[in-house]
């Protein structure tokens, strides 16, 4: 006997094409194929307490892929907008000022994380200027974008540089995260902000899969733990458009220029870091399988 646990994934993954597929077939044809299948949602879980599912109940946004497939236990596509709670209640993540925000809300800034996506000659190049408070709650100060199709190193180091010092003066010290793909420009950003004793750290992003980081976010967003300043348009599209790829059988983030993917990616960059401090922020005993 085999038995398989398993969390659902899309319909089109290989392991029901070719295992529950071929069982559910062969059944047609032979009732004593010797296959079960069961469905379970995660409040038939008996090792899960009322207080822990409420906690873990928190952590996700009901319009999601992840609430759909972890909690209801449910086989379906990733698919349309990733954030869509986001995209219809834009106004409650938005906030005037950040600094006065926080000191109405009694939070405190501790951590100023700049993301760098450098754009191709089809895509922008897009800085982030993202807070981090001591509860882990995270905040888009500020942003920058830029068109690449005629930025050379230098001028992309130049604007680098007037948007740290543009973060710098009202924020503070920083610690900058930039895509690791292009180790040539993060020497030139990092030089470049030594050069003018600025007070930031150019370091290679981690670049988690990208399905982690889309994970991390709805999270954040479904506990209302991330904030937008008003003033960053371009972040604010970007989650109001993001969207899966629905010619893909995997869970792939559309990436055709329909959406700001560029700035997705900065943003995700500065929180990456922080990820798991970011979950236990609400930390919970439960964690779902992951089917590989």
């Amino acid at each position: 006997k085999v038995f398989h646990d398993l969390n659902p994934k899309a319909p089109g993954h290989w392991y029901y094409e070719d295992v529950i597929g071929f069982h559910e077939q062969q059944q047609l044809t032979d009732p004593d194929d010797g296959y079960n299948y069961g469905h379970f949602d995660i409040s038939d879980n008996m090792s899960i307490s009322d207080a822990q599912l409420r906690k873990i109940l928190k952590t996700y946004d009901k319009n999601s892929v992840w609430y759909k497939r972890d909690i209801l236990g449910q086989r379906c596509p990733a698919d349309g907008l990733i954030y869509q709670y986001f995209a219809d209640h834009t106004d409650e993540f938005l906030i005037d000022d950040p600094l006065e925000w926080c000191k109405d809300h009694r939070k405190r800034i501790y951590k100023i994380m700049l993301g760098v996506d450098f754009g191709g000659t089809k895509s922008c190049t897009s800085f982030k200027a993202v807070g981090i408070t001591y509860d882990w709650c995270v905040i888009v100060l500020d942003e920058m974008h830029i068109n690449s199709t005629e930025l050379d190193p230098d001028k992309l180091a130049k604007h680098f540089c007037e948007f740290v010092i543009r973060v710098q003066t009202v924020y503070g010290t920083s610690q900058t995260r930039a895509d690791n793909a292009e180790s040539v420009l993060i020497r030139g950003l990092s030089n470049a902000v030594k050069r003018q004793g600025l007070k930031t750290v150019v370091m290679n992003a981690k670049k988690l899969p990208v399905n982690d980081r889309i994970k991390l976010t709805s999270m954040l967003m479904a506990q209302k733990r991330l904030f937008i300043f008003r003033t960053c348009e371009h972040m604010i599209d970007a989650f109001q458009t993001a969207c899966y790829d629905p010619k893909s059988f995997e869970d792939r983030r559309l990436d055709d220029g329909t959406s700001d993917i560029d700035s997705l990616d900065a943003f995700e960059y500065t929180i990456e870091p922080w990820h798991v401090k970011l979950i236990r922020a609400t930390e919970q005993n439960y964690q779902p399988i992951t089917m590989r």
